[in-house]
């Protein structure tokens, strides 16, 4: 057999073996509310799985209004309408779909809603995604006032809903407008072993070569500040990476930033994942304000991976408002890129665009997985067969 013979054989194998597959992203859950959330049995809901062919529970809270206008109910066109009281009433109509998932089996859970709104809302008014474990609902993800079409998320489920049972519920608030949902989703992504981590416990500047508290890597992140003139600094503050400004721009632009680089191997890894950790100072925070993460396959230029808005919640759109001081975790992101698989100049680069001296991001840590990719020495026993039959057949 020809070089090349060979080489392209071994190509197909390792193909075989699922060395350029991606991170497996799976659907647990899906509504594309083409009919009512609460008809049973409906067919275009949930239609991965026969199990989920339930309907969801509906309730609406009228507030004071007793004529009871607002109603839950599907517009014909795919999606699901929160239909108000309309301009005439008061208080805001509180409407609740909710669901139980059964993620048993499944982990790195992350659930994503596109909705759009009638008309321009008001602030108080809101969509959250939340969840119940056990302990109550929460919020997973969330968006208020002006917010066109979007879609929110992915955004993490934590690990208390892994292989486990759990309450699915989207509670709208409005009182003139109409919310309409389009499509829910919730995935689980399978993860593989750490390739490269850092808790910050040391600067990211370079100077901090060697320290142990950055695994995998002896070498620190490349800072670039938008502004300069010492008004802006990354530096390890507590245990955290701290993006910081010491002054307030009233006129805002592209220079407010500070961003951290590192370009490092997935040579030997494929379907490459990502999770990052972060917080916020206790102050106020604008809706253009935003923490983003961007990846590169060659080194030079960088694809947004996620980009948060406002308030961090690791999980895409929000809003203006107080900052989120508890350290939140975007949960894993697949990085759905071939390109980053088996590549020598893989990047990440994490940039904090903010204008006032008070508004600080703290990074407290990054982690980078992947699967080992199969040697030829190590391939399923089936492909080394293919591989030494297709041999003497050439020879032959």
């Amino acid at each position: 057999m020809q070089p090349r013979g060979m080489f392209a054989l071994i190509v197909a194998a390792m193909l075989l073996a699922g060395v350029s597959a991606q991170a497996a992203v799976t659907t647990v859950f899906f509504d594309d509310f083409d009919t009512d959330p609460g008809t049973a049995g409906a067919g275009g809901r949930g239609g991965v799985d026969p199990n989920f062919a339930d309907a969801w529970t509906e309730l609406v809270d009228h507030g004071s209004d007793a004529d009871a206008i607002a109603d839950i109910l599907p517009t014909g066109a795919g999606e699901a309408q929160f239909k108000s009281d309309g301009p005439s009433h008061t208080d805001n109509d509180q409407f609740f779909i909710t669901r139980t998932i059964d993620a048993t089996g499944y982990s790195n859970l992350r659930v994503s809603l596109a909705l759009r709104e009638s008309d321009t809302l008001e602030v108080q008014d809101t969509v959250k995604v939340q969840i119940d474990t056990g302990s109550g609902f929460f919020d997973v993800a969330s968006v208020a006032g002006d917010f066109n079409n979007i879609t929110l998320g992915p955004a993490p489920l934590g690990t208390t809903a892994n292989n486990t049972t759990f309450q699915l519920r989207v509670a709208g608030a409005t009182n003139v407008e109409d919310i309409f949902l389009d499509r829910i989703e919730v995935t689980s992504i399978d993860v593989g072993s750490e390739i490269y981590s850092d808790t910050f416990t040391i600067s990211p500047n370079p100077a901090a070569a060697g320290a142990t508290g950055r695994n995998g890597f002896t070498d620190g992140w490349t800072i670039e500040l938008g502004e300069t003139g010492g008004t802006r600094s990354v530096v390890n503050t507590a245990g955290d990476a701290v993006m910081h400004r010491t002054d307030s721009d009233t006129s805002p632009d592209e220079n407010d930033y500070e961003q951290i680089t590192h370009t490092f191997s997935t040579v030997g890894y494929r379907d490459i994942t990502l999770d990052l950790t972060a917080s916020q100072t206790n102050t106020t925070w604008e809706s253009d304000d935003h923490l983003q993460i961007l990846y590169s396959v060659d080194g030079v230029n960088f694809i947004p991976l996620l980009t948060d808005f406002g308030i961090w919640d690791g999980g895409g759109p929000s809003v203006g408002g107080t900052g989120n001081t508890t350290p939140t975790n975007t949960g894993s992101i697949a990085i759905d890129d071939p390109n980053a698989n088996n590549n020598p100049n893989f990047a990440i680069r994490i940039i904090g665009f903010h204008n006032a001296s008070s508004e600080d991001y703290h990074i407290q840590d990054i982690s980078i997985q992947g699967f080992a990719i199969p040697t030829p020495a190590a391939l399923p026993a089936g492909l080394a067969l293919l591989t030494l039959t297709t041999l003497r057949r050439r020879r032959a």
